[in-house]
């Protein structure tokens, strides 16, 4: 009778091979939870140095419109939402006496009043009034035709289907970028503002993306320009 282990030799060159094939599935068990634990825990998306498909693109070139020189850029490592919910909302029901909203040269979203948690404590529990500015666009509307393809656009994409996560690598080539866990960012003080980036939504030439932080919003318009993308215009910002 032949015992299990005591094989001959080519016995024992298979069980040389199953042992080696065991050691390489343990050690990318060993990578999936690292990678795992680094999204997890730092906001790690992997190493991609660029971004590949058209919504990574979009939101890099997003990421890119919110840089200043010298500073950080805090930003969850990744998207979530719809990013023509609130257009489509103020669109088909806006608000009694509030001015339509129009498309502007895009501009970078820099909220001036960030709250504590104090004070959002304060607000919600103690029903204690706090201030926040309006976030007024400061550049100039575009020409009536572009207004009027640029809503034709976003009406019809805002009913479209579920929109896909982008997560948001910490390689990507964008000055200052921290891309982390949102919890992290949420209990965070080093790093203000901390913005939100909705899923894109790309059509063929056409993508849109919404930006949230400190309680205000805005929506880019992008266009395909060669093999990437390009913001044109910027939405009316709104106060959440």
């Amino acid at each position: 009778m032949t015992r299990i282990g005591l094989e001959s030799n080519g016995g024992s060159a298979e069980m040389s091979r199953t042992h080696s094939g065991a050691r390489r599935a343990l050690a990318a068990a060993g990578v999936s939870i690292a990678a795992l634990l680094c999204v997890v825990l730092a906001g790690c998306t992997g190493s991609g140095a660029m971004p590949k498909t058209d919504s990574e693109k979009v939101v890099f070139e997003t990421l890119k419109l919110l840089t200043a020189p010298g500073e950080a850029i805090c930003v969850d490592a990744a998207t979530a939402g719809r990013p023509l919910d609130v257009f489509h909302t103020m669109v088909s029901n806006p608000p009694p006496g509030l001015q339509l909203p129009m498309w502007y040269v895009p501009a970078r979203l820099k909220p001036t009043t960030a709250l504590s948690i104090a004070q959002l404590y304060d607000s919600t529990q103690k029903q204690a009034s706090v201030h926040i500015d309006q976030p007024a666009n400061n550049t100039a509307p575009l020409l009536p035709a572009l207004q009027t393809q640029l809503d034709r656009n976003a009406w019809i994409m805002s009913s479209l289907g579920a929109t896909k996560k982008v997560m948001i690598s910490p390689d990507w080539p964008v000055g200052g970028l921290k891309a982390r866990w949102w919890l992290r960012n949420r209990i965070s003080s080093h790093c203000q503002p901390n913005f939100r980036i909705s899923n894109p939504i790309v059509v063929r030439n056409v993508a849109f993306v919404t930006v949230t932080a400190d309680h205000w919003g805005t929506t880019y318009a992008l266009a395909r320009q060669g093999a990437g993308w390009a913001i044109r215009a910027q939405w009316s910002n709104w106060l959440y």
